[in-house]
């Protein structure tokens, strides 16, 4: 199954762009959402182990290594949910700053 837009010569009227554009923002807005509270639970997750460990509850072995685990999954995961929606709110911009400039030519 292809989209229609991506079919080779196809064209893209401006309206249709207009709306990728919107839902290029809102798809923005949802992925930096997403990559903070995904660094929430991850910090939360730190905050709640460090605190295992302190109570003697788990081994400092286990504590490193869940720790160690939080870092490369949570974090890194939110930085890459917040970096793809940075990423698409650039492209969204540069789709802007685009389509301006073929609307003064006209």
């Amino acid at each position: 199954m292809t989209d229609g837009a991506a079919d080779e010569g196809a064209l893209i009227s401006r309206e249709e762009m207009r709306e990728r554009v919107r839902h290029a923002v809102a798809t923005e807005k949802f992925m930096l959402r997403l990559g903070w509270l995904v660094l929430a639970l991850a910090v939360t997750s730190l905050a709640v182990t460090a605190a295992l460990w302190l109570h003697g509850d788990i081994t400092m072995e286990q504590a490193l290594a869940a720790i160690f685990g939080v870092i490369v999954t949570g974090i890194l995961s939110g930085a890459a949910a917040y970096a793809s929606g940075i990423n698409i709110g650039l492209g969204a911009s540069r789709l802007v700053l685009a389509m301006e400039a073929e609307e003064e030519q006209e």
